[in-house]
């Protein structure tokens, strides 16, 4: 099973997750927020379909991360991109 955790960039945290094989993929919002990209200007949330449109499709999926914040929703499936 994936590991989730917390890594710190300039002041933003950035979610990773790292899978069973031992590759580090990491939440696309949180990357969008890092680094300013495709911010919708009215809610200031990262528009993570715009963000990854070109991104090639081995390089990004989805992925359920556990939100135990919220009972009502306790999973939430987010975007998760590679590095590489």
């Amino acid at each position: 099973m994936a590991t989730l955790s917390v890594e710190h960039y300039e002041g933003h945290q950035i979610r990773c997750v790292e899978m069973d094989d031992q590759s580090v993929w990491y939440v696309a919002a949180d990357v969008c927020r890092c680094l300013g990209i495709a911010i919708n200007t009215r809610t200031g949330k990262p528009n993570v379909t715009v963000a990854t449109r070109q991104i090639n499709d081995q390089a990004k999926k989805k992925y359920r991360i556990e939100t135990p914040e919220n009972p009502k929703n306790p999973w939430i499936d987010m975007m998760i991109v590679s590095p590489n």
